[in-house]
Order: C-alpha cells, then structure tokens, then sequence
C-alpha cells in the first residue's frame, strides 16, 4: 500500500508529522542518538553497546566500573510509514524511526560504516552526511 492509496485527511496527518519529525526525534544521549532530517526524509540511528563487565587477569575476574570496552552499531535509511491496529480496532498510522529501508553509502558519497568504537566517531560521521543539525 502506498501513501498516495491512503484518504486524503490520513495523508495530509501523515505530512504534517513529517515535517515535525526531525523536533521531536532528536536524541543526543549517552547511549543512544537518533536524527533526522528536515524534510523527514532520512534518519541516523546510533545505539551504544558494551561487551563486557568482567577481566581476566592474573587468574582473577577484575569487575570494571565502565564496563569492558563498547561499541556503536549505527543505521542510516529512508523514513517510511507504517501502520498497527490500536487497542480499539482501528488502525494506527506512523512514521517508523528506524525502518526496514538501510543503506551503506549517504547520497554525497559518505559510507556508513555499521560500527564504530566512539561517540565521536558516529558525530563526525553524522556530520560527514551534512543532512542533520547536530
């Protein structure tokens, strides 16, 4: 089904969630950013994940504080909308923030690497894009 298939009062809903998306989905956290541009065309998610709490050393297990050692796994991709039914039985429309539409490469020729080790490596390539307002 496509977003032109839908009534007309759905669609013109649907537009104007989209052109808020990129207010209302901005996420700089300590273990999460989620972008998404201007248009609402496009998003950059980045969810940060840590490997392990323990050590091996010496024969010992060593708890580390801050954790073993992490890591960003990072999507970029096409906004796309999408729809549930509700508790009621009607359905329920929405843009998916991240959606099932991936890509490896940005339109200016970035490649998106799927993980990083750092935060300041999923911002500068978030900047490299050149579509989010950081």
């Amino acid at each position: 089904m496509k977003l032109s298939d839908l009534p007309t009062e759905i669609q013109n809903e649907l537009n104007e969630k989209r052109l808020h998306l990129h207010e209302t989905m901005k996420v700089n956290g300590a273990y999460n950013i989620t972008l998404v541009n201007n248009e609402g065309t496009r998003y950059f998610v980045a969810h940060r994940y840590c490997i392990g709490w323990a050590d091996q050393r010496n024969g010992h297990t060593n708890t580390m504080p801050f954790g073993g050692g992490t890591y960003w796994v990072i999507q970029y991709g096409a906004v796309l909308w999408d729809r549930r039914k509700n508790p009621v039985g009607e359905w329920d429309y929405y843009w998916c923030v991240p959606s099932s539409k991936k890509f490896s490469k940005s339109l200016n020729g970035t490649e998106i690497p799927s993980r990083v080790g750092t935060k300041k490596e999923v911002l500068a390539i978030a900047k490299q894009i050149g579509i989010f307002e950081i």
